[in-house]
């Protein structure tokens, strides 16, 4: 889907994942999108270790980005394999862009 694709930003580390999380901003708070692996215990379909691409729940995700603590509970858009960055997927296209940056 076209509203995936787009510049994902750092957000902060997220201990309980273990890796960075990260944004793809959006002036319509239902639009903000997330990326970050799936953490272990997790009842995502996606799979423990591979890149999820969620929607924003603005009335119940939980974010502490000063703690590195997220809740995402977003519908989930984008299951990526966990050997990105390579264009080895699940389904979608996904690159690394610089900065740090994913870019769908």
């Amino acid at each position: 889907r076209w509203v995936i694709s787009g510049d994902y930003c750092p957000v902060a580390y997220d201990f309980a994942r273990g890796g960075p999380v990260y944004r793809k901003s959006s002036s319509i708070p239902e639009e903000v999108l997330y990326l970050a692996t799936v953490p272990k215990g997790s009842l995502s379909t996606c799979g423990e270790g591979n890149w999820l691409v969620q929607l924003a729940s603005p009335d119940t995700d939980f974010i502490d980005e000063k703690m590195g603590y997220f809740e995402l509970k977003g519908s989930e858009e984008m299951c990526l394999k966990a050997s990105l960055p390579s264009t080895d997927i699940i389904f979608g296209n996904a690159a690394q862009a610089p900065q740090g940056q994913w870019n769908l």
